[in-house]
């Protein structure tokens, strides 16, 4: 195991994911390299449910630098909190869609609205 090897697998080392043998060699490894031991006393500035609690913050852009790069920094590492901010985001976007599109319905002329929805009910007999 060398500090490349720690660096790549650090997420399954934290997440027990990693099988005992490997998981042996990397404590090894921790034990006698400062560097390394360095690096996950970086990854532990900031846990999965601490990513979550500043979620919020960070999408909004008002996380101080210092958090900011703490918490970009556990983006790096962890594959689950990167997809869980990916599907976070896709649905802020949806929800701001959503929000865009029934307001341009609010705004539409009510009889524009009879005519839709008249032509639905008809559309739907006729497939009946």
């Amino acid at each position: 195991m060398n500090c490349d090897d720690i660096t790549r697998l650090v997420h399954d080392y934290g997440t027990g994911r990693l099988p005992d043998p490997e998981r042996r060699s990397y404590g090894d490894h921790l034990h006698s390299c400062s560097a390394c031991q360095g690096f996950l006393r970086r990854c532990s500035e900031l846990d999965c449910k601490d990513f979550i609690a500043f979620l919020d913050d960070y999408v909004d852009g008002v996380l101080s630098p210092e958090r900011r790069e703490v918490f970009e920094f556990h983006l790096g590492i962890c594959p689950d909190c990167t997809l869980y901010l990916a599907q976070y985001q896709k649905t802020m976007r949806l929800a701001a869609e959503t929000r865009e599109a029934e307001q341009q319905l609010d705004a539409a002329p009510p009889e524009l609205l009879h005519a839709v929805l008249a032509a639905l009910k008809t559309d739907r007999a006729t497939d009946s």
